[in-house]
């Protein structure tokens, strides 16, 4: 990580630095094997042969001015590779996970074959979007997978407007061969969700400078909003000597990643789009890393047996995540759950697999889905909390024993419950989002018009607001404006002489507290929030008494979340409406606004 100590203006200043400081690498004859750097903050990164180049290469510059810190990774593989279940397991599969295939070796290939049709279609109608697929408008959709093997060729021609394949040229692993493949095909395939779109099929091996080069590229060039993220960080590393150890990075919870993410999400209106991983269970199992970025969406699965016709009994895989460390336990991850197993005819595997790999991609179809039927949604910089808090408010909950709720209204692995795309567009008609800055007041910032229930009738509401990552509204200037390389000196014609002691620490002191002009590193931005992460916004439901006072009948009141939920079921005929307030507030002055989403669905009680 590096501190330019000069004015950063623009993504094109921080491109130059870099660059000026990989040229002053190669001038002192440094040995390494390759490097990446990013456009949008000053890092670089370097990769070496061996260890002895490493250790000579850090001795050599560790004390540079233009070093903020150097970060040191082992080369060991810390990606769970695809969470996919290959081999069912008698205690979370149904029949048709036993079902034998008609196909036998030796038999004409098949890609078209009735069981990887029907489980497509099975899943389908368990989200209701089976009359909702076929929407004509062209979007993008973005499918970041770890690498493992080249895409299918045989199934480009099932992508109606295309699929733009980025293959690494190294060689793939065949145990994860068929995995990019089936996640394409369920996101965007013929038989998959989103039928029209094109889809952005990206792969990297590690979480380092690739990996956040291949979301900037997706976002800034390809012009991609929704992600498909199914990957995760593996639970457990191996040592020399065989033995297995918790990896200290999948303890360490909310990241350096994370926070990238959430900033990409916040910058760009980006959502991403999560498989809660399949290690639940493990006890030692956690939602983190990357999946624990706050504006992102985190996908559970169903079991296997799932169905429609028993929607509100299905239960959740027995290999889904759902654990959350104490901090953040109250959180919503998982935000909702899907259906995880297809059958696959990709490479001619011809068999079930299951997993939340094959879950989250259903949710980011119906996401690129609806903002194709709801333009207002598609072209608003507030997507993120409007869509998250859409998909919880329809979401069909579950109606079975042994539930336990969080605080902010979620259920422990069921999230809020099994995706609607029917009802997710009944969300979309009722949305209402509001932006408000650091320095407004504590009060009623959202209220909802009057919604009159029947006896038996059930209304959801759910409100979500973004984590803001530490952006700022207004750039922030390093103190030194002027330097003979800066652009300003064409401008006032000057060039300065000296430097006070002063200026140059108020330089190192801006460098250890921004990312750039317009966002603060992840430390800094918790110390200006007093060690908080959201605005405490709270959710209420209230209903007119016959003297015509509004009476709280319900309420969220969670401080570490940044979604809550309400249902309720109205015992008598009544007139009700919903409100958020806003209590205290940890953003700071000069970060760019809250953005809070709030809607609502009101369901029959037979449905």
């Amino acid at each position: 990580m590096l501190n330019p100590g000069i004015k950063i203006q623009n993504e094109e200043f921080i491109i130059k630095f870099n660059n000026d400081f990989i040229n002053k690498i190669n001038k002192k004859n440094l040995i390494y094997k390759s490097f990446e750097k990013l456009s949008t903050m000053p890092i670089v990164w370097f990769y070496f042969e061996n260890e002895r180049d490493r250790q000579n290469f850090v001795a050599e510059i560790k004390d540079w001015n233009e070093i903020f810190k150097l970060i040191i990774f082992e080369n060991k593989k810390i990606l769970q590779f695809p969470h996919q279940i290959g081999n069912l397991s008698d205690s979370d599969s149904g029949a048709g996970a036993l079902q034998i295939s008609s196909h036998y070796p030796g038999a004409k290939i098949d890609l078209n074959h009735y069981l990887f049709k029907s489980s497509f279609s099975h899943n389908s109608s368990i989200v209701n979007a089976e009359d909702y697929l076929d929407n004509p408008y062209v979007n993008k959709i973005g499918i970041l997978e770890v690498w493992a093997h080249k895409f299918d060729e045989k199934f480009k021609h099932y992508f109606k407007n295309g699929i733009e394949i980025n293959n690494l040229d190294i060689p793939g692993t065949e145990a994860w061969k068929t995995h990019s493949t089936n996640v394409s095909l369920i996101t965007g395939g013929k038989y998959g969700i989103d039928k029209s779109s094109k889809i952005y099929l990206h792969t990297f091996t590690h979480l380092d400078s690739k990996w956040m080069r291949t979301i900037e590229k997706m976002v800034k060039d390809e012009g991609i909003r929704v992600i498909n993220h199914s990957y995760g960080l593996s639970l457990y590393l191996t040592d020399k000597n065989g033995k297995k150890y918790i990896s200290p990075k999948y303890l360490k919870g909310y990241s350096e990643n994370s926070y990238f993410l959430d900033y990409i999400s916040r910058k760009y209106g980006v959502i991403n789009v999560f498989g809660a991983s399949n290690d639940g269970k493990d006890e030692n199992h956690l939602i983190t890393g990357t999946q624990l970025s706050f504006n992102s969406v985190v996908v559970g699965a169903l079991s296997n047996s799932a169905s429609y016709s028993g929607l509100k009994s299905n239960k959740v895989a027995e290999y889904s995540n759902y654990r959350l460390s104490k901090e953040f336990e109250n959180i919503s991850k998982p935000l909702v759950v899907a259906p995880g197993k297809i059958y696959t005819t990709v490479y001619g595997e011809y068999r079930y697999a299951a997993g939340t790999s094959y879950a989250a991609p259903i949710v980011t179809g119906l996401i690129s889905n609806l903002m194709k039927y709801k333009e207002d949604i598609r072209n608003s910089n507030n997507r993120v909390p409007i869509v998250k808090a859409i998909l919880s408010a329809s979401a069909v909950s579950p109606k079975l024993q042994n539930l336990t709720y969080k605080t902010s209204g979620y259920e422990q692995k069921y999230g809020s419950g099994t995706v609607d795309f029917k009802e997710m567009l009944q969300a979309a008609n009722n949305y209402k989002v509001k932006t408000l800055n650091s320095n407004s007041s504590n009060n009623t910032i959202l209220t909802s018009d009057e919604i009159k229930l029947t006896k038996g009738q059930t209304i959801k509401i759910s409100s979500s607001w973004t984590f803001n990552a530490g952006l700022l509204k207004e750039r922030v200037i390093n103190p030194l404006l002027i330097d003979d390389r800066n652009w300003w000196n064409d401008v006032y014609n000057t060039t300065p002489k000296y430097r006070t002691k002063d200026l140059v620490a108020e330089a190192r002191k801006w460098g250890n507290q921004h990312e750039n002009e317009l966002w603060l590193k992840k430390e800094e931005m918790l110390n200006r929030q007093s060690n908080k992460w959201f605005t405490d916004y709270d959710l209420f439901l209230e209903q007119k008494n016959s003297n015509g006072d509004w009476i709280t009948v319900k309420r969220v009141s969670t401080i570490l979340t940044n979604d809550e939920l309400i249902e309720h079921k109205a015992d008598v005929a009544g007139t009700y409406r919903y409100k958020i307030l806003k209590f205290s507030s940890n953003s700071f002055d000069n970060s760019v606004d809250d953005i809070v989403a709030v809607t609502h669905v009101v369901r029959n009680e037979n449905e």
